[in-house]
């Protein structure tokens, strides 16, 4: 993000600058979308996923197990529907800026104390889920006891032993941050979310620029994208191996993949629900298959 805004300021002689704020100095995730969307804060890059409260429809890149692989959400990305709601999230105050869109999927595996071979395993377990009412619902429905920890308490909580399970990112900046491989002994994939970093700009903002600007900086995006996603792969790789290194890795069999997605299914159903255009945005999933 940091050599995107150097371009920028570079394509304007240097008459458009910015202060970098990093995650949480101003805005939890959801806030910063919506400080954007209300033109308060001219752009932010955050999870998708955190547009939610907006929009319910982000919800889709917070659904466990929604997408195959890489591949498979960016041709949903590039979906009619997807450009679709783009669009009408554009008029409603936030775009998405062209070129970062397309970006691949961290890691974020389930991490234990103890060994397993089934998910059925898990019934009675104290689980640390992300925030948000789907993975309370996931907890559930894992049969485990889903605490809500935010990662600035996850040091404390892991040692001393508050959750003997963890659901959370799998990059190794965070690994080593949060201590998680002094904790937890082993990890699990496939991943159960969906984990990108989108930027998103304050329509007003962008709009209230010169129109010279606002072509140089979509034109830097759509240069800028094929590095930046070429090194998100490499990075989400690099962290996999990474985990093998400090953790033993759990490879579920292929009838256990598909138990945990039976297990989970009621997560698509409450999506279909949430807005009236959700179903099309599943509909598009599977045809993207």
């Amino acid at each position: 993000m940091l050599e995107l805004l150097r371009r920028w300021t570079e394509a304007t002689d240097g008459l458009l600058t910015f202060d970098v704020h990093y995650q949480y100095e101003l805005y939890q995730g959801p806030e910063a979308v919506e400080a954007c969307a209300a033109g308060a804060l001219p752009l932010c890059q955050t999870n998708p996923y955190d547009a939610y409260s907006w929009d319910p429809r982000w919800d889709i890149y917070n659904t466990p197990m929604i997408f195959d692989d890489f591949d498979h959400m960016e041709r949903f990305n590039d979906s009619p529907v997807m450009q679709e709601f783009r669009a009408t999230m554009e008029a409603k105050g936030t775009r998405i800026i062209p070129g970062t869109l397309h970006s691949a999927m961290a890691s974020m595996p389930i991490y234990t104390t103890f060994p397993f071979t089934s998910i059925d395993e898990f019934v009675g377990h104290d689980m640390r889920v992300l925030s948000g009412p789907v993975y309370a619902k996931m907890a559930k429905l894992l049969g485990v006891n889903g605490i809500t920890i935010s990662s600035s308490e996850l040091p404390v909580a892991l040692q001393t032993g508050m959750v003997d399970m963890m659901h959370g990112g799998g990059q190794r900046g965070y690994v080593d941050s949060l201590g998680i491989a002094d904790s937890m002994a082993y990890f699990m994939q496939p991943d159960l979310t969906t984990s990108t970093y989108w930027t998103f700009m304050s329509t007003q903002w962008f709009r209230s620029l010169p129109k010279e600007w606002q072509e140089k900086m979509d034109k830097i995006c759509e240069e800028w994208q094929p590095w930046a996603h070429d090194f998100y792969r490499e990075e989400t790789v690099a962290s996999k191996e990474y985990l093998r290194e400090c953790l033993t890795e759990i490879v579920l069999s292929d009838a256990e993949v598909v138990k945990l997605r039976q297990k989970i299914a009621p997560i698509y159903e409450d999506y279909a629900k949430l807005h009236k255009g959700s179903q099309a945005i599943l509909d598009a999933i599977e045809a993207a298959r």
